[in-house]
């Protein structure tokens, strides 16, 4: 309870599931879709948006795509 998130990202970027998937991210009425490029430092979502932007995202509903 008391260790940061840092003591967890190398086993979390380790069996990550998510990293390489193409995904919407669902926000509310928002949607962004992308490929998922693992999570930052802070534990944060990276999601590359089609125009070459990653996108930091901490909360919302994601949903694979079938062709990936």
């Amino acid at each position: 309870e008391n260790e940061k998130i840092q003591s967890y990202l190398d086993q979390w970027r380790e069996y990550d599931c998510m990293s390489g998937k193409s995904v919407t991210l669902f926000m509310g009425e928002k949607k962004f879709t992308g490929v998922v490029m693992g999570v930052d430092d802070n534990g944060m979502l990276l999601l590359k948006r089609p125009d070459g932007v990653t996108q930091v995202f901490a909360s919302g509903e994601v949903s694979f795509n079938r062709s990936s």
